[in-house]
């Protein structure tokens, strides 16, 4: 089956299906031999179509009383109640399920033999498709009724799920209220617990929910899945000591979290890394959630800091988390500069708040470490430590060309020649140096396609980069020239 375009769970097959066939059976009995016989103007079956309440009592029974629990949950969470109900277990059997849009509350569709004020004829519900992973689309009708069984107590429930108001609206009816909101509860863990978002890779962004005569409407949550790298441990270009400094504060504490509590170390852990912009801060934090694919990884970044509340709340719902925080003094700057003063405050909590039982690791990203709030990036209770990533040296140099080149010929190189070329540039300006070097080198290929790299291509490379533009030029992603290149200028 295609996985990015598939129903959702188990249940997919009375979708559509259950309501078809039953208006089907009832518009049968209202056809003549000729034609469709009407009432009034109207067709038969559509005055005699099935209605939701009349399903709803054939299955759950014919009760005059009955007690509902309610709860509201984000949009983006409405997948997760099909989730749930596949999560259901033994204990429970799904006696039928329907799929059909009304307004009227679930409660009053059971309670009441009218409905004059809503239509309780069944309708086709609509399907819009959902997001459950970075490759992956489901199909979840917009709302959606189940009767299920518990096989022991033969007590019967009444689930139904639908979106109202950009928010997904969950109701439960049972024969008293202390059963609804004990199913009820039962449903929200198994939702939290078999969540399409749990150990995946998203990043959290508020977004206008609309326009209207050129007004942006608040902000809305939004989630978007993001794909896990599977950056193998090579492809990480760091000094020794930044390396092992990452992997014990992040990929050791993470496995070793339980046994580390045990020895009274506290569950949270946080790093800042910091250091000119292009060295790989991001790819070293994607790399990260690679490596912790049990833990859900969140990335925030730009307007979505603002929110740090809701990430911190999202992160604990998931955990155990990993939440990466990128350039975090556009909006954690220090406070005598700083606009956004309560949002500071509200990571400072978060920071220093959080609950014994929150596994969580927060990365924080900074190209201008000095701007940041000092009470974040100077309090041990907030950041366990703060490790610089710098322009690479000689030997990261070398060890960063002769991995973008590993795929052609490179015999004739002079790599110390290479090395020199690249004195002072970052991680993002020896990749596209080495791109326009290979554009260039690509220019001499032979019919069949095959080239040789020379260190005059790379010379060529380096001088267009750096020479035409005068000092942005030089300066270009990350480059920064030492004292013996601008002698030659």
């Amino acid at each position: 089956m295609n996985r990015s375009n598939r129903h959702s769970g188990k249940f997919s097959k009375y979708r559509l299906k259950v309501i078809q066939s039953g208006i089907e059976k009832r518009s049968r009995k209202f056809k003549s031999s000729n034609e469709e016989s009407s009432l009034m103007g109207f067709p038969r079956h559509f005055l005699f179509a099935p209605r939701i309440d009349e399903e709803l009592r054939k299955h759950y029974g014919n009760r005059t009383k009955v007690s509902a629990a309610t709860r509201m949950l984000p949009m983006y969470r409405f997948p997760d109640l099909f989730r749930a109900a596949d999560a259901l277990g033994s204990d429970y059997k799904i006696i039928h399920q329907i799929t059909s849009r009304h307004e009227e509350p679930l409660d009053s569709i059971l309670s009441t033999s009218g409905g004059a004020h809503y239509n309780r004829k069944l309708n086709l519900a609509g399907s819009n498709p959902r997001q459950v992973d970075y490759d992956e689309t489901e199909y979840f009708p917009e709302e959606s009724f189940w009767i299920i069984l518990h096989q022991e107590t033969q007590q019967k429930y009444i689930l139904r799920a639908r979106n109202v108001y950009q928010m997904t609206f969950i109701e439960v009816v049972s024969s008293s209220n202390e059963l609804a909101q004990s199913f009820l509860d039962t449903v929200i863990t198994l939702a939290n617990e078999h969540s399409v978002y749990r150990n995946k890779v998203f990043e959290i962004r508020f977004e206008p929910s609309g326009q209207e005569y050129g007004t942006d409407h608040e902000q809305a949550f939004q989630v978007h899945f993001l794909k896990r790298h599977g950056i193998d441990d090579d492809e990480i270009i760091l000094e020794d000591e930044v390396r092992s400094l990452i992997e014990r504060n992040v990929i050791d504490f993470h496995r070793r979290r339980d046994q580390l509590v045990e020895l009274g170390v506290p569950r949270k852990r946080g790093l800042l890394l910091y250091g000119p912009p292009g060295n790989g801060k991001t790819y070293t934090c994607k790399y990260l959630a690679g490596c912790l694919e049990d833990a859900t990884t969140i990335f925030a970044a730009g307007t979505a800091l603002v929110q740090i509340r809701t990430i911190f709340n999202v992160a604990r719902l998931f955990q155990p988390s990993l939440i990466v925080l990128e350039d975090i003094d556009l909006v954690y700057s220090d406070r005598q500069i700083n606009p956004y003063s309560p949002q500071l405050g509200s990571l400072m909590d978060e920071l220093d708040g959080a609950a014994d039982a929150d596994n969580l690791i927060v990365m924080l990203t900074t190209n201008s470490i000095e701007r940041v709030e000092s009470a974040i990036k100077d309090r041990p209770g907030r950041v366990s430590q703060c490790i610089e990533i710098p322009n690479p040296g000689p030997k990261l140099r070398r060890l960063y060309l002769k991995s973008l080149l590993r795929e052609f010929q490179d015999d004739q190189l002079d790599y110390n020649e290479l090395v020199t070329l690249t004195d002072g540039a970052s991680h993002a300006f020896i990749k596209e140096f080495v791109y326009r070097s290979i554009q260039i080198a690509s220019e001499r290929a032979n019919s069949d396609g095959q080239f040789d790299l020379l260190n005059e291509d790379f010379q060529t490379s380096q001088h267009e980069m750096t020479q035409q533009g005068g000092k942005a030029g030089r300066s270009i992603i990350g480059f920064r020239a030492t004292s013996s290149t601008n002698s030659t200028q």
